[in-house]
């Protein structure tokens, strides 16, 4: 999959509903389209609130994992804020980083990508 979205709120929306159509039509485990579709979330909105740039999501799929990848136009690279219980916001990459099997980016001569792995099976969550 790989699509082209404008840097507003509306996006996100749209990235997720892509992403999920995308995954269930590839029989992609539900989880793993779940966690998937949240990561994507993430990493839609870092663009929309941080670079301001149209971008694009790009999606694979293997017996591994789901790669997503968003590319936008800033050069200014991704930054895990320490966590701070009284902020209302700046958990994504956090988020992101719990939930991605590995996440990464590169610079680009236009800007950056951001990827993301997500594995395709997840084991069960334990509770103690």
């Amino acid at each position: 999959m790989r699509r082209h979205y404008r840097p507003v709120a509306e996006a996100c929306a749209s990235v997720r509903r892509d992403l999920r159509a995308f995954l269930e039509s590839c029989g992609a485990d539900a989880e793993a389209t779940d966690v998937a579709v949240l990561v994507a979330n993430e990493l839609a909105s870092n663009v929309i609130d941080h670079a301001g740039t149209p971008f694009v999501v790009t999606v694979t799929l293997s017996a591994e994992a789901v790669r997503i990848e968003v590319e936008d136009g800033s050069g200014s690279p991704p930054v895990v804020r320490p966590p701070d219980v009284h902020a209302a916001r700046g958990r994504g990459l956090q988020l992101i980083e719990a939930l991605a099997g590995e996440w990464t980016y590169v610079r680009t001569a236009a800007g950056k990508i951001v990827c993301a792995d997500v594995p395709a099976a997840r084991a069960p969550l334990r509770t103690a």
